[in-house]
């Protein structure tokens, strides 16, 4: 008998079985705006495990509803690094993230004659004045 953590989520399961036959009820899972998301440890986990049991490769991407080389890409960066957890990102963290904006955009929409220097304080962000313009120049022509 194969120990538990060879088999392949029963989640996982399901959604290969509601893609193949066409019945998908909802939009994927997967998409997060424009960009895909990320594999999660789960995912990765249940990929290299099917793997070790002799399934393809192909095969691995159509169940899972991949392209094949990311399929191929996870199981080399399993074999270099032997963890299924996320790598460090490289480059300079955001001083602003998407949280911080929803509330910036809230407090403008309170009060739309706020200063910078005001916008500054209420918004509980330490940031210069001219990052606060540089992220809010994607949503307004002007504040």
């Amino acid at each position: 008998m194969q120990p538990s953590f060879f088999v392949i989520p029963p989640f996982l399961q399901f959604c290969a079985k509601m893609r193949k036959f066409g019945t998908i009820l909802s939009p994927n899972p997967r998409f997060t705006g424009k960009k895909r998301r990320e594999l999660t440890p789960t995912e990765r986990a249940a990929i290299i495990t099917a793997r070790k049991l002799g399934r393809s490769r192909i095969k691995l991407a159509k169940v899972f509803n991949y392209h094949p080389m990311t399929i191929t890409r996870t199981l080399a960066r399993f074999s270099t690094h032997e963890s299924v957890k996320s790598l460090p990102r490289s480059g300079r963290p955001k001083k602003i993230n998407d949280g911080n904006i929803r509330y910036i955009k809230r407090l403008l929409h309170r009060n739309p004659r706020m200063t910078w220097a005001a916008l500054q304080a209420n918004s509980g962000i330490r940031c210069c004045i001219i990052t606060l313009r540089r992220y809010l120049s994607k949503y307004f022509r002007r504040k």
